[in-house]
């Protein structure tokens, strides 16, 4: 269908990622704390939860235990 997706893994750990094009992130499976660039609140995610980050920004995240699944599809 035309549709821009990864998948991935996320270790426990503490990262930060930049996007170009915006992006939804769909958790499949574990959970993970974000924190979007410009923004002080951090929101949990679980599996089955969902969040969007704007284009030319990014986000931080950590996850704390076990690993975190996440599809990535990149919206226009």
């Amino acid at each position: 269908d035309g549709s821009k997706k990864t998948i991935g893994l996320i270790y426990p750990g503490k990262y930060h990622f930049n996007t170009q094009a915006p992006e939804r992130m769909e958790i499949i499976s574990g959970n993970c704390k974000v924190v979007l660039d410009g923004s002080d609140k951090s929101h949990i995610h679980n599996t089955g939860d969902s969040f969007e980050v704007p284009g030319k920004s990014g986000f931080s995240i950590e996850v704390t235990k076990d690993i975190c699944e996440y599809v990535c599809s990149f919206l226009s």
